[in-house]
């Protein structure tokens, strides 16, 4: 049954192992694939569970903002323009005069008003020395008055005096006289000496008297010319108050014939103003930007108002320029709104103060786009949410302007 091999030649050593290396070789070439799919498999499964990539979501409605309120330059009143001195992105500080309307007729006014104003000021204090003087005048008449009522109450007193010794001497006289020791002629005398001290006596009491009502009539006169003196300095200084008051509104008038930067900041906004032109009360000539931090305004899409967050960070494009070339700025969200209004709700973000100087100048004003990082999912993870989005049934989605916000994974 062996027949047919027993006359084969055994084939030679040296061959058969070539033979023998050949098939390894077939072996090795067949696992290198094998083994290169293997180590790719297991890479690409490592990254799919490790790596993460930032998800975002965006909105091409974003604008760079002062965090206070713009300043509008309007004036209060109408008027042709006297001064203007403005650049757009003028550097401005506060108080100064931005734009000013003519003001000669309050000015005249003004000058008028102060100069009657000064000459009422000057009477009224001619009016305060003439009032003192006459109170001086009045207690020194008053002082001069009591002197005089008292020396004449003393010779009243003396004459009294005298009155009573006389009338003591008469009284003995008469005694004597109608015992008929004293002669009548003695007594007589004595009767009439006493009689001429009572007149006496009255006509100084009189003198006295006239005194007191002379001084009293005195007085009456100096009060009534201090009154009068009075009146007339109450109704010079009410012209005086009213003369001020005058002032006070014309200075108010110069003032709001002067437009001055209520804060410190840049021309953000200007007309065409030039000197001599007339105009209304409330126009517009331009806007003055704080000098404060800037902050970004974006609107997004309200189907991101959940996974949007203070805290994430953020990159802001400028619109229409090219970010390889100018670059872009760096930002976290500080905000985030609570409402949607006109189909988008807010967010406010910082610019990062540590990045570098953007190679334009951050200015209020400037729009772009922005991209805010919300999470960041692993590929898987990502493969697996996308496919979960296409299993799901399609929900009606009601219309939303393109671009206003959308997430989407890192371009």
């Amino acid at each position: 049954m062996n027949q047919p091999f027993e006359n084969l030649t055994p084939a030679p050593v040296p061959f058969r192992r070539t033979l023998q290396s050949l098939e390894i070789d077939r072996a090795r070439d067949r696992r290198a694939p094998t083994a290169l799919a293997v180590v790719a498999a297991l890479a690409w499964a490592t990254w799919s569970v490790t790596a993460r990539i930032p998800i975002y979501a965006t909105s091409d409605f974003a604008r760079l903002e002062s965090r206070m309120s713009t300043y509008r330059i309007a004036p209060a009143v109408d008027g042709h323009i006297s001064r203007a001195d403005l650049q757009l992105g003028q550097i401005v500080h506060k108080g100064q005069i931005l734009v000013e309307l003519d003001s000669t007729t309050p000015r005249n006014a003004l000058e008028e008003g102060a100069t009657r104003l000064a000459a009422l000021r000057r009477d009224v204090a001619a009016l305060n020395r003439q009032v003192q003087a006459e109170l001086r005048t009045s207690e020194a008449d008053r002082a001069r008055q009591a002197v005089a009522i008292q020396e004449a109450g003393a010779a009243v007193d003396e004459a009294t005096a005298h009155l009573e010794s006389a009338r003591r001497q008469s009284d003995d006289l008469a005694k004597l006289r109608a015992a008929g020791i004293a002669p009548e002629a003695t007594a007589s005398a004595a009767g009439q000496d006493a009689k001429a001290k009572l007149a006496r006596v009255t006509t100084l009491d009189l003198g006295r008297q006239r005194l007191e009502t002379t001084r009293a009539v005195s007085a009456a006169e100096a009060e009534s010319r201090i009154a009068a003196l009075q009146a007339q300095r109450t109704r010079l200084e009410g012209e005086v108050a009213v003369s001020e008051s005058a002032i006070a509104q014309l200075r108010h008038e110069i003032e709001l014939r002067r437009i001055v930067a209520p804060e410190s900041g840049r021309i953000g906004e200007l007309q065409n103003v030039h000197v001599g032109t007339y105009i209304n009360a409330g126009t517009g000539l331009g806007s003055v930007v704080p000098d404060e931090s800037l902050r970004i305004v974006a609107d997004l899409s309200p189907e991101l108002m959940t996974r949007v967050r203070a805290g994430e960070p953020a990159r802001f494009r400028y619109e229409g320029l090219s970010t390889l070339t100018h670059g872009s700025i760096a930002a976290v969200v500080t905000r985030t709104g609570t409402e949607v209004r006109d189909g988008t709700f807010e967010v406010i973000l910082a610019p990062e103060s540590s990045q570098p100087a953007p190679a334009i100048p951050l200015a209020h004003g400037l729009r772009g786009s922005i991209d805010i990082e919300v999470e960041r999912l692993s590929p898987l993870d990502l493969l697996l949410r996308r496919a979960g989005e296409l299993t799901e049934p399609r929900r009606p989605r009601p219309p939303a302007d393109a671009g206003r916000g959308a997430a989407e994974p890192t371009r």
